[in-house]
Parts: C-alpha cells; structure tokens; sequence
C-alpha cells in the first residue's frame, strides 16, 4: 500500500504563513473600509439626483451644492471609519495618534511636504492640459465659481478644510494606523496606492499617489495627525484659491499662471530650507524602516519581506473588490481619444 505522507511545516515555515494571512486578513479589511467608502460616495450623489429629480429642479444653487458637500464628506469619512472601528475591534486611540511634535519641526515637515504636493501638483497640471497627446481626456468636470465672499468661505470649507480632515482621518489616521505594526514603509506605500485610486481619475492618480506618500511619510515620521492635516489643507486651499482667481475677472488668464508659477517656486526654495533643517537635525529623518514596532513576534510579521506583505495586500477580496471598482471608474471618467 501506498501512504500518503502530510509534509510537516517547520516552525519558522509555520509562523511566516500565519503572519502572511494576519496580514492578509487586515489588509483585506482595509479594502472593504474602502469599498465601504465609495459606495457612501455613490450614494450621496445619487441623493443629491434625487433630491433634483423630486424637486422638479435641473440645477442647485451654489450655496446649496456646498453645503450639501461639507454634510456628505462628514459623514462619507466618519460613518465607515467608525463602523471599521467597531467590526475591526481596534482600539481609536491606539490607532490614530497626536502627538506633540516640536513647532519648528512641525513647520519644516510643513513646507517640505507643500513643496513635494506643489510640484505634484503642477506636474499633474502639465499633464492634464497635454493629456489630449497621450490619447486621453477627463471628463470630468467640478469647477464651480464663487461669486460672494459667503460662497468664496464654503468653498474652502467644502474643498480645503473638509477634505483635509476627513481623508486624513481614514487613509492616513486609520489606514496607515492599522498597517503601521507591519512596518512604516508597507503602511506608506500601501495607503498611497489606495489614495491615488481613491482620486478615480487615471490622469490624477499617479499624483495623488505621490501626495499620499508624503503625507503617509509626514504621518509616520511625527507621529501625529495634525502636520498632515496642514499640509492637506494648504495645499488644497492653494487649489481653491487658484481656481477662484483663474475663473474671475480679477486677473489676466496670463498673469495668473505668473504668479503661479512664481509662489511654487518659493514654496520649492522654502521646502529646501526644511529639507535641510530636518537633516541637520536628524540625518536619518528620511529613512523609512519596514522593520514593526509591534513587541508581539507573532503579530509583528517579523519573518515577511516587504514584497511578501504587499503581495498578501493585494491578494485578498476586500483589496481586489475596492481596487477593480475605483480603476472601473477610472476609466469611466476618462475619454480615450484615438488618433488616426
């Protein structure tokens, strides 16, 4: 007879594959907390249709649409962050930090960060105004002009302070939180790839991918919330107040892109300035380690590579599902133009 011999893991074996699923399972959680996401983003459009449908109105006012906006982007970040909370049984405070950090430390971070969000962004500017060469276009379309100070003040509350905290909240609060005991540089770059999909816009999602290195960074190197914050609402209160004067009379269309360029310049040169400070303060301030914090050899996943745990990322149900909707709407919002 022939026996059929079970091959016996060793113990080394054995605890690489139980740290491979624990990273698995809490990645995969991460991905339903995102899917969890964008459906309450659905969902508060499909209200807001609503809304216009039962009214009998084809547009909203402007007043309206914001305050609509701020309401919806509460309640989109802080509902599935919560409900994560409660299903993952983690502990908020033991998650999401706020530390005191140093005021000049924190002002160096701020202006290093702006500087690499800027020149993101400017970058993202190019590309977008030359995407028709590249065979692509956005269709989408969400500039909206303010014409009283009322307006101007809810603007940058629905767009720069809002979001800011918010998104904050979840991709760098509890995302980066809850993947942070396998090791800083998978909890970066793993939050950065989900916020530069989140964006569902193939032309802004390499970027966006960058800005959420940073802030992933800046979350992890301070231990706090507060500096990425800043530099989440500086730089989109920069976006505001570009779009406000670029769809006014206030200024020349050719003007504008002056000054543009001139302030990224100085947010470039004082962002050296921080470079260098946060260096000849600490020389390995820049450095990420993969290593974990967690004093749990088990929980820690030790034994695992970064390559082993961002396959375990990305090989789960909750990441497949949340990935393949947000690139589904991707190419959804983008307009392929076919040059012959």
């Amino acid at each position: 007879m022939t026996q059929n011999f079970v091959p016996v893991l060793s113990r080394e074996e054995y605890i690489k594959r139980s740290q491979k699923r624990l990273v698995n399972k809490t990645s995969s959680g991460i991905g339903f907390l995102i899917f969890i996401y964008y459906c309450f983003m659905v969902v508060a459009s499909l209200a807001l249709y609503a809304f216009m449908y039962i009214t009998g109105k084809e547009s909203i006012s402007l007043d309206y649409l914001l305050y609509f906006n701020i309401f919806t982007s509460v309640l989109i970040g802080f509902v599935p962050g919560m409900f994560y909370f409660l299903l993952s049984k983690n502990n908020l405070n033991d998650i999401i930090k706020a530390d005191k950090t140093p005021i000049k430390t924190t002002a160096a971070v701020l202006f290093v960060g702006l500087a690499v969000c800027m020149t993101a962004n400017t970058a993202a500017s190019f590309f977008i105004s030359n995407a028709y060469f590249w065979g692509i276009e956005n269709n989408i379309s969400s500039e909206l002009n303010p014409q009283t100070l009322g307006q101007v003040i809810l603007m940058i509350i629905s767009s720069a302070l809002v979001p800011a905290f918010i998104e904050e909240f979840v991709f760098r609060g509890i995302i980066v939180g809850v993947l942070r005991k396998y090791g800083d540089a998978f909890a970066i770059i793993s939050s950065a790839v989900l916020f530069g999909l989140m964006h569902r816009n193939i032309t802004q999602t390499p970027f966006a991918f960058i800005v959420g290195l940073v802030l992933a960074f800046v979350y992890c190197k301070t231990n706090s919330l507060i500096p990425c914050i800043l530099i989440h609402f500086c730089n989109n209160l920069f976006a505001v107040i570009s779009q406000i004067f670029l769809s006014s009379d206030l200024i020349s269309e050719k003007t504008f892109y002056v000054i543009y360029e001139l302030i990224t310049a100085l947010f470039f040169i004082i962002g050296i300035i921080g470079f260098m400070y946060l260096i000849k303060k600490d020389r390995k301030f820049f450095k990420v380690s993969d290593s974990s914090y967690s004093a749990d050899f088990y929980q820690s996943c030790g034994m695992l590579t970064l390559k082993d745990k961002m396959k375990e990322f990305f090989i789960n149900v909750g990441i497949i599902l949340a990935i393949s909707i947000l690139l589904l709407e991707s190419i959804a919002n983008t307009k392929f133009i076919w040059i012959m």
